[in-house]
């Protein structure tokens, strides 16, 4: 079960620009073969943040969305040393096969990132590799209505993250649609009014001005006018 508390409350610092002393700690850790879980706790930083800076200091590049971020996302966030995750990852000379790599792991979670990146959903914090634990355990049948869910998502104006798209599988928050942005729901007008009749359980709109007196009055208008 998904912790109640939020992120910001588990790893306070966050949010925080990082210090120069927090990418030294950051180098040691490497070096010391810690996790990024293990670290995370120490420094109280998310975890996908703190691989989000092994790429910003350049000690393995990764755009998202990419097989290199999906690969170094599903090694480091699964219990695997950073140093070996990096090694792994740099294509270094002495790395591990890819076979004991796995056997570090806490949970394999290839699959899952390979799932974010077909789908493309943003993968922004530890809650977020929950929700795509979940959606990967799905049956296939559920599986394969992941793209219209995705659609579904994308023409409401919402985010596609594992957390949307779970909600949109669940029913429970299924999305409105689609509308401008900052434009009114609805607008009445004397102009532009309705009014509705019904007859027999059946409803008929019918515009203000389109009855035949109103026609028969335009018409008289228009032919004064030429007159």
């Amino acid at each position: 079960m998904k912790n109640a508390t939020s992120i910001t409350e588990r790893y306070p610092r966050t949010l925080y620009v990082w210090l120069s002393s927090e990418d030294k700690a950051l180098k040691k850790a490497i070096a010391d073969g810690e996790t990024v879980q293990a670290f995370a706790d120490r420094i109280q930083r998310e975890p996908v943040s703190v691989v989000r800076r092994l790429s910003e200091l350049d000690l393995f590049s990764f755009e998202v969305f990419t097989e290199e971020w999906a690969e170094i996302m599903s090694l480091c966030l699964c219990g695997v040393p950073m140093d070996t995750a990096l090694d792994w990852c740099n294509v270094a000379d002495d790395r591990l096969p890819i076979e004991m790599i796995e056997a570090m792991s806490d949970r394999p979670l290839r699959a899952e990132m390979d799932l974010a990146l077909k789908h493309r959903l943003i993968v922004a914090n530890s809650d977020a590799i929950d929700d795509l634990v979940w959606l990967q355990a799905q049956p296939i049948a559920t599986r394969e209505g992941y793209d219209e869910a995705c659609m579904k998502l994308v023409a409401a104006f919402d985010v596609l993250t594992p957390t949307t798209l779970k909600a949109v599988v669940q029913g429970a928050a299924a999305p409105m649609p689609a509308r401008i942005p900052g434009a009114p729901a609805h607008q009445t007008t004397a102009r532009s009014r309705r009014r509705t009749t019904r007859s027999y359980g059946a409803t008929r709109t019918v515009r203000a001005g389109s009855s035949a007196a109103s026609k028969k009055y335009r018409r008289s208008r228009k032919k004064s006018y030429w007159s």
